[in-house]
């Protein structure tokens, strides 16, 4: 499945085993953001914890892989990881590929 972020909200399917690749463009910095829907957790362990957002900064022809995203962390109701990008006004937006981690 392929994306393109933009300057709007974004979304993928996500069963935990998805990891996404963006590419900048030439002379445009981008900021992805990858919203976490569960940011407090209580950990048997370490007690309270808190998970952000994940943010990155995509430099122009930067290419860099993230994921895979925790659904418990990340994925909506709709079971999708949220994205939103956001760079210099009348550039391109940065292309985004999703990808899929198969285990056999």
């Amino acid at each position: 499945e392929a994306v393109t972020a933009g300057t709007e909200n974004d979304s993928f399917a996500n069963t935990g085993k998805e990891f996404i690749i963006l590419k900048g463009h030439s002379s445009v910095t981008a900021t992805v953001n990858f919203i976490a829907q569960i940011t407090n957790v209580r950990h048997p362990s370490f007690g309270n914890t808190s998970k952000s957002n994940i943010v990155i900064t995509l430099g122009a022809e930067q290419i860099i892989l993230v994921g895979p995203f925790k659904p418990g962390a990340f994925n909506d109701s709709d079971n999708k990881v949220k994205m939103t990008t956001t760079m210099a006004s009348g550039t391109s937006s940065p292309t985004a590929a999703v990808c899929y981690l198969d285990d056999r």
